[in-house]
């Protein structure tokens, strides 16, 4: 419960990445628990990938800045514990990928368009490394869900790379 209110201060405080969230000793006195709660509880935070604890004089608990990351690797476990057919995943990742392009191609920028023409044209020169080639083009489409502007977008293609 502390562990998830913690995260529900870090996103509706919209604290940055870096932003001390707040110390050991402050964290103690908020809930009202022990030290040993309160660094079960961070423990939990820091492996969800939201935060981590930054020792020190000026430390404490800090927004992580992996925490895509972390949401990719929770929803790909939890694919795989639920037993996700590849044939439900390839339909799914299609449907997203569709939609991702579309989007894309009304939100474009030149950036983006440089990055996407130089991932074409490296994966127009196969390396003959299936999985070099095949990051590749999860790269295509990470930078396609990217040109979106919709989070949500690129954390489910990415979740569908894996």
């Amino acid at each position: 419960m502390i562990a998830d209110a913690i995260e529900d201060e870090v996103v509706n405080a919209g604290l940055g990445i870096g932003a001390l969230v707040a110390t050991e000793g402050e964290l103690v006195q908020r809930f009202g628990v022990s030290r040993a709660t309160i660094r079960e509880a961070v423990g939990l935070v820091e492996r969800r990938g939201t935060a981590a604890m930054r020792p020190g004089k000026k430390g404490g608990l800090v927004v992580a800045g992996h925490g895509h990351d972390a949401a990719v690797r929770a929803l790909s476990t939890y694919m795989e514990l639920a037993d996700t057919r590849i044939e439900d995943l390839f339909s799914v990742r299609l449907r997203f990928e569709l939609l991702a392009v579309e989007l894309a191609s009304e939100r474009l920028d030149a950036e983006d368009a440089t990055e996407l023409r130089a991932l074409v044209d490296r994966l127009e020169q196969p390396t003959g490394d299936p999985l070099t080639d095949a990051r590749t083009r999860d790269a295509i489409r990470h930078a396609i869900a990217k040109a979106t502007r919709n989070p949500a977008l690129v954390l489910f293609v990415d979740a569908l790379n894996i």
